[in-house]
């Protein structure tokens, strides 16, 4: 009996998602761009569902950890913007670093997409006063616009036309530099491209680096 060989495999070139040629775009900054961009993701979720491959969130920083706790990122990160005076005087603020973009790649055309998408803030949404009193924290700290913050090394699934993420690293609104983690839920539903919060109960603990 002859043995087994491997088939064949083949590498694709992608296309990488552009940011737009507008005067609304020319004016983001650096971080604003990295976000858009998707040259570098360390931490985000990923979910493949039929021909989509849905990617969401993660830091902007390259980081090669093994071991994902919130101490090594710490470390990490406090390694990376001390390696040159210009990263050190660069930082103001981690969220910077952290998305909250979401992408996907078309499998058939091999072409990655971004997603532009709003808060779900209509009558119909059942958790609106909890997404409220999340946005009214995040301005009481100056810290966030939208209470959907960009997170690291949480989860994603596709189902029933959402896409649903859960739990991950987000940046503390005391600090702006340490990382702690939620146990949010987050609805996108793909037909109005809208987020909204399903549960943020105090009950199920807070989790990251895990599946879903």
């Amino acid at each position: 009996m002859s043995m087994l060989q491997p088939s064949s495999c083949k590498g694709y070139q992608l296309k990488l998602p552009q940011i737009p040629q507008s005067p609304e775009y020319a004016q983001l900054d650096q971080y604003s761009r990295k976000k858009l961009s998707l040259d570098c993701r360390t931490g985000a979720a990923v979910n493949l569902s039929r021909a989509n491959l849905f990617v969401h969130g993660g830091s902007t920083i390259p980081l090669n950890i093994e071991n994902i706790t919130i101490l090594t990122l710490q470390k990490e990160l406090i390694i990376y913007f001390s390696k040159t005076n210009n990263n050190k005087n660069n930082f103001g603020n981690l969220n910077q670093w952290i998305s909250s973009e979401i992408f996907f790649l078309d499998l058939v055309s091999r072409t990655w997409h971004h997603m532009e998408t709003t808060m779900d803030d209509s009558e119909t949404n059942e958790n609106l006063e909890i997404q409220n009193d999340l946005l009214s924290k995040d301005i009481q700290h100056g810290s966030l616009e939208s209470p959907m913050k960009g997170r690291l090394f949480h989860s994603l699934c596709y189902f029933g036309s959402a896409v649903y993420i859960f739990g991950g690293l987000v940046v503390s609104p005391h600090t702006g530099y340490e990382l702690i983690a939620t146990n949010e839920l987050w609805k996108l539903d793909l037909r109005t491209r809208k987020w909204s919060l399903i549960s943020n109960d105090p009950r199920i603990n807070r989790r990251y680096s895990h599946s879903m």
